[in-house]
């Protein structure tokens, strides 16, 4: 298998080849003086081009207004107890509508999901998403209303139409700052927690699914490819056609089997393009093959750097340490090494606001995260200043600040990683005999 130094070849090689003619690729390829591996790799990328699969989309904003122009039904149109208003959107699998439902007793307005007529044979998959729906409740996620078959035979489901705008679009518009992006992941963190506890992972979070509303609230959308964790039926493989690759967990674009830990992965991506503006891996001009070949390959790049430019929304320092810490953690390539649960980032990111806010924060816990070592670092500057040194620690922190990861020592006294970058003078942390957490950092406090 290519090693990571390797990549770069096999992608100038697959750039040069994949527009040639397919017996004009195998011979060229033949003659290339690299590796046999290498070889290898790059045959793979141009038979996946050639097929009928993720290789295949054009990037979401590209195919947008092109589905956007047809419609299957006409303002006024009848499906069940509904009439048709106009056109909301079109997707992978669906057309949504917004239409309404008027009885003697109310109105009601809903966002009415119908399966595209080109897609007739994945009903399967949209029954599944019905399915899904119901069993989910939460402010945060909208709600399933109504279903049935539309005349013309296709299934079709009626949801809480939410009136809002993508995330990452409300916050440019609004020009949020770091705090209120930051408050808003949390709600995002907080409704994929709620559908991992009734084992519904939803495996394509993605800005473009995730709406503000009018009272400046989080809604989840679209759980069109959205899985049950306890599901004994295979997830049908077509459906990694539907993924955005932007977002996608490497071990999506694998093949394997999604985990609460892809919608953790996913989650980064988020937060890495909320306080960036942009997201991890697509760069201008790139293609789905090279974001892909990152995305599997590569580590993502660190928040901080690639905010360094005139247009981000958030200045480059108040996203470096423990922010850059957070998101790389989220976004390990290995599923084992990220946060265990939506709710355990959710509170890497409160203590990060707890101890970095825009006004001074007051003196830190016995207990913090490991997300928190950062501002930590400052405190016990300041604290050494005015008290007397402590004793030598026979239990140090060690890193360094221009690395992700750091040795500490658990509550148990045996050594364990974390995700967070752990500061050259960050003070010395013992470890407890039980702490909250097994893995928790504990500062000694200095002596009066």
């Amino acid at each position: 298998m290519a090693t990571g130094k390797n990549w770069d070849l096999i992608e100038a090689l697959f750039d040069e080849l994949v527009a040639l003619p397919p017996a004009d690729r195998a011979k060229r390829l033949a003659r290339v003086d690299v590796p046999q591996d290498i070889r290898i790799e790059v045959r793979s990328l141009l038979d996946a081009a050639d097929g009928g699969g993720i290789l295949d989309m054009a990037p979401p904003v590209a195919s947008a207004m092109t589905d956007a122009q047809y419609s299957s039904l006409a303002a006024g149109d009848r499906i069940g107890t509904f009439t048709i208003e106009r056109l909301i959107g079109r997707g992978g699998m669906g057309e949504v509508y917004l239409a309404r439902r008027t009885t003697a007793d109310f109105e009601q307005r809903v966002a009415l999901k119908l399966l595209r007529g080109d897609v007739a044979g994945r009903g399967d998959l949209f029954e599944r998403e019905r399915r899904l729906l119901a069993r989910l409740s939460h402010r945060g996620i909208a709600r399933l209303i109504d279903g049935g078959i539309a005349p013309d035979g296709r299934p079709f489901m009626a949801m809480d139409h939410v009136d809002g705008t993508p995330i990452d679009a409300w916050c440019r518009a609004n020009e949020a700052d770091l705090a209120k992006r930051l408050a808003l992941f949390r709600e995002i963190c907080d409704a994929v927690g709620y559908a991992h506890a009734n084992l519904v992972v939803h495996r394509d979070l993605k800005p473009s699914n995730i709406l503000i509303d009018r009272d400046g609230c989080v809604r989840l959308l679209d759980f069109g490819i959205a899985k049950l964790l306890d599901d004994s039926d295979a997830v049908p493989a077509t459906t990694q056609a539907m993924l955005t690759p932007d977002y996608a967990a490497p071990e999506q674009l694998d093949g394997d089997a999604a985990t609460v830990a892809t919608d953790i992965y996913a989650l980064g991506a988020i937060l890495f393009e909320l306080v960036v503006g942009a997201g991890p891996w697509r760069r201008e001009g790139a293609s789905i093959p090279s974001i892909i070949r990152r995305v599997l390959h590569e580590d993502p790049p660190l928040a901080s750097k690639a905010a360094q430019r005139p247009d981000a929304p958030i200045p480059s320092a108040r996203i470096a340490g423990d922010l850059d810490a957070i998101i790389l953690k989220a976004m390990r390539r290995d599923p084992r090494e990220r946060y265990l649960s939506a709710a355990e980032l959710a509170d890497d990111v409160q203590r990060h606001r707890t101890w970095c806010p825009s006004e001074p924060a007051p003196a830190p816990p016995d207990i913090v995260s490991a997300a928190s070592s950062a501002a930590i670092a400052g405190w016990w500057r300041r604290e050494r200043r005015r008290c007397r040194p402590l004793p030598a620690c026979p239990v140090r922190a060690t890193g360094s600040p221009d690395r992700s990861r750091g040795s500490s020592v658990s509550a148990g006294g045996r050594p364990f990683h974390c995700g967070a970058r752990i500061g050259r003078r960050s003070g010395c942390f013992r470890a407890r005999p039980r702490c909250s957490s097994a893995s928790a950092h504990c500062v000694a406090p200095a002596a009066e």
